[in-house]
């Protein structure tokens, strides 16, 4: 029976392995757990009732593992139910004692599965368990998480360290490596059935994956968040998450300054987090806080403004395993040729473990969004560009307006702090949760009212002018986790005239009236259009430009006609001259988007094959999938490492 304890407890600190996301469950499982013992409490049995039999059973269940976590949320229930003269409790009546228990304990228990979504953990490594063990286990946690979160709570304080310890190692064993497991990516576009999954914690567990995946002739792919689109993670062989690789340190050795010494599976939210300590931050990051900086530097990710590039350019050295399991380190200083190859690999260069990226000290921004004209803002896009630190366009379908947004340094005190206000997080929420419902049903029994849902929608939208610290400009939007999108992106060169520019915005407009005229709204969200300098990684898509403009379209929970729509979209933007596809973005639906982006990045695409192969970091492939291989095919003629 202690044995079924841990196993079961196991499971919830892998299911919960957040600090934010553990506090988040045990209040709503206390508060959730109490609610339904004080419903139950109207049912008579015997001289008692059964939210007291309930109560008292579990707490005797989990007294096996631990008796005071056990007693701590069974005084505290019967507590509850029981205040004298309390509207709830046995003979409180329907209303009051079921209707109302019952209420908080739903409420409480959509909380729980939002603050999933939230910190986006949802133990996907634990794959596909069969239907009835995963019907006990939810029944298991509604009868008894009180307890385990309880007791977990007071494992992270340093209550009993050697069941703590205990706890890590059933943890580890239910996790580190598993088998059959089903993987799907956020935009389910992409999924897999790998033979063996791995939940690495540290930079051995990779050596022994890699180790074993060559032994069996398998192949490995990596994932950290899962949310880039295309199919570069699938794999019938070996697959690696990275999100317990997650450590954070400074080195302050470096001449140029500290530099972050970060775990490829660590998120934004907690980089942002641990150098806001320290009273630094990232130059340029993206907007999502809860990707991954393996995943967001190995897809070449942006952010916005003149004077950032990719996230990869703010590496200066990389830990990663290679093919034959060797623990390998490249710096920028030593070798910069094949540091830039680096930059933007798409994880062919083998296992990223630790990445070493520049940082400063923390800055504040003025954000300024107005509501203008769209036409007006469009023909002033090359002078806002030039004038401001960044410039972002926002545009929804079937608007005149537009939502402009420029952000630029200044020492002027702070007056806002987004991320730290609970009301714009609930503010955000609720916008996110009314989008996406809302637009669902539009769709489904009035497509044709598309437009006016869409100008109803954007009339919530607030412009305001504030100073607001870096981080907070990057990530100014909550909870874009909780709604799934299809996303198509092409970044085209803003040379001087904006031309591409233009060109791409027409072809956008022609497409949206296009397909309007036949009462049909694909693209039902947003396009947004922000600029980033040159990139020094040899397969970004910033590659060869001193500005780069990206323009990105969007629609909620994939509306029916996105997949046509987007391939013809991207389709046009791909013929202008120069144009590239966001690597982590829609692209593969585009007919013969692979051979033309090959074509485009050419000479590029030849250098970084030749320097791939002679860091002889993978000779035998093992880390290019399918897609990959038909990306990184012998150009030319000329052999290709893999």
């Amino acid at each position: 029976m202690y044995q079924h304890h841990l196993r079961q407890l196991s499971r919830q600190s892998a299911e919960h392995h957040g600090p934010g996301l553990r506090r988040l469950h045990l209040l709503t499982n206390v508060v959730g757990w109490i609610g339904l013992m004080t419903a139950f409490s109207q049912i008579p049995l015997g001289p008692t009732n059964a939210g007291v039999v309930l109560a008292v059973g579990s707490v005797l269940y989990m007294a096996i593992l631990d008796p005071v976590a056990a007693l701590l949320v069974g005084a505290l229930a019967a507590g509850w139910a029981n205040v004298p003269y309390s509207p709830w409790g046995p003979g409180s009546g329907w209303i009051a004692g079921v209707v109302l228990p019952l209420g908080v304990f739903a409420g409480f228990g959509m909380g729980a599965l939002a603050g999933h979504v939230y910190h986006h953990e949802h133990a996907d490594f634990l794959g596909n368990e069969p239907k009835g063990e995963k019907l006990a286990g939810t029944f298991h946690v509604i009868f008894f998480g009180a307890a385990q979160f309880t007791l977990l709570a007071l494992l992270d304080r340093g209550w009993r360290p050697a069941l703590r310890t205990r706890l890590l190692a059933a943890e580890r064993a239910l996790c580190l490596r598993r088998e059959q497991a089903v993987w799907s990516n956020w935009g389910r576009t992409a999924t897999c059935r790998p033979a063996v999954t791995w939940l690495p914690e540290r930079t051995e567990d990779v050596v022994a994956a890699v180790l074993e995946a060559k032994a069996m002739g398998r192949r490995v792919r990596v994932v950290g968040s899962g949310f880039s689109w295309p199919r570069f993670i699938p794999t019938d062989d070996v697959l690696l998450f990275s999100e317990r690789l997650d450590t954070l340190a400074l080195d302050r050795t470096g001449p140029a300054g500290p530099l972050l010494v970060a775990g490829a599976g660590a998120t934004n939210r907690q980089m942002n987090a641990f150098l806001a300590r320290h009273g630094l931050c990232l130059a340029w990051n993206v907007v999502l806080e809860t990707v991954r900086i393996g995943g967001t530097v190995s897809t070449g990710t942006h952010g916005s403004g003149r004077d950032t590039a990719t996230m990869g350019d703010l590496l200066e050295a990389v830990e990663l395993v290679d093919s034959a399991g060797a623990v390998r380190m490249f710096r920028a200083a030593d070798d910069p040729d094949t540091f830039d190859a680096l930059r933007v690999s798409l994880g062919t260069f083998g296992v990223l473990t630790r990445l070493w990226l520049r940082v400063e000290p923390l800055v504040a921004v003025r954000q300024v969004d107005r509501k203008v004209p769209v036409a007006g803002a469009v023909a002033r896009l090359e002078e806002l560009s030039a004038r401001h630190d960044a410039v972002e366009l926002y545009w929804f379908p079937f608007c005149d307006w537009a939502w402009l947004r420029t952000l630029d340094r200044t020492d002027a005190p702070v007056t806002l702090r987004p991320l730290e206000s609970r009301r714009l997080q609930l503010e955000n929420f609720v916008q996110m949760w009314f989008l996406r419902h809302g637009t669902r049903l539009v769709h489904r029994f009035a497509p044709r009212r598309i437009p006016a849902w869409i100008r109803f929608g954007t009339s919530w939208l607030r412009f305001r002018e504030a100073v607001v610290p870096l981080p907070d400009a990057q990530h100014y939007r909550q909870w874009i986790e909780s709604m799934r999108v299809g996303c198509v992106e092409a970044a085209v060169p803003a040379e001087p005239g904006f031309v591409a520019v233009r060109a791409a915005w027409d072809a956008l407009q022609a497409r949206v009236d296009a397909w309007a005229a036949q009462g049909r709204y694909p693209l039902d969200l947003t396009v947004n259009v922000r600029f980033i300098g040159r990139s020094r990684a040899l397969l970004s898509p910033a590659g060869g430009h001193d500005l780069t403009c990206w323009i990105e379209a969007l629609c909620c929970e994939r509306t029916p006609d996105w997949d046509p729509f987007g391939a013809e979209l991207l389709d046009a933007w791909l013929a202008i001259p120069g144009a590239l596809t966001h690597w982590a973005k829609e692209f593969e639906h585009v007919p013969n988007a692979v051979e033309r982006t090959r074509a485009v990045y050419g000479g590029r695409l030849t250098r970084f094959l030749a320097l791939r192969e002679a860091a002889a970091v993978d000779p035998d492939g093992m880390f290019v999938n399918d897609l990959l291989g038909r990306l990184l095919a012998p150009v030319h003629g000329e052999k290709s490492a893999g």
